[in-house]
């Protein structure tokens, strides 16, 4: 069997493919056939076996399962030290990380409160090409894009 390739050494047409292919396993681990995930994300059987690899399996009754925690790359929006949104591979944990400063992020939004974030002061995580990022949470800038009504992960997120 074949080495898996770094994220940031997949063409990116290959990177797109990886991604419609992450959208697909979200899918069938949310309830949705395996068969009508692939047609729905565009994607072909081969391509959901190659780049799910060993994220998903066969049951002995011929079923596509998912596995409960997956290390698929998946580019999540991520606000820069300028407050400009960008599009970073996140892998495995780190995943998480950033849906906790995203909800930190919703939690000033809506109720004001800025604990969740200063509770991320010397948080950062690694995006799936190895480069370390810090969590922005300047609060100034913060409150200037909510006021604009771009202030949320499902703002970004397409």
């Amino acid at each position: 069997m074949a080495r898996r390739r770094r994220y940031g050494a997949l063409t990116p047409r290959q990177q797109e493919t990886s991604q419609r292919v992450a959208r697909a396993v979200s899918r069938v681990r949310h309830g949705e056939s395996s068969t009508s995930a692939i047609r729905a994300e565009h994607t072909s059987s081969t391509s959901f076996r190659k780049y799910a690899g060993a994220t998903v399996y066969k049951t002995t009754g011929g079923r596509v399962r998912v596995r409960k925690v997956d290390t698929l790359v998946r580019e999540l929006p991520w606000l820069n030290e300028r407050g400009m949104i960008e599009r970073v591979p996140v892998r495995g944990p780190e995943k998480s990380k950033v849906g906790r400063y995203w909800n930190a992020v919703k939690a000033f939004r809506d109720e004001g409160n800025a604990r969740p974030l200063r509770d991320l002061k010397y948080k950062t995580f690694v995006d799936a090409k190895g480069v370390r990022r810090k969590f922005n949470r300047d609060v100034d800038m913060l409150r200037q894009r909510g006021g604009r009504g771009r202030l949320g992960f499902d703002d970004f997120y397409a």
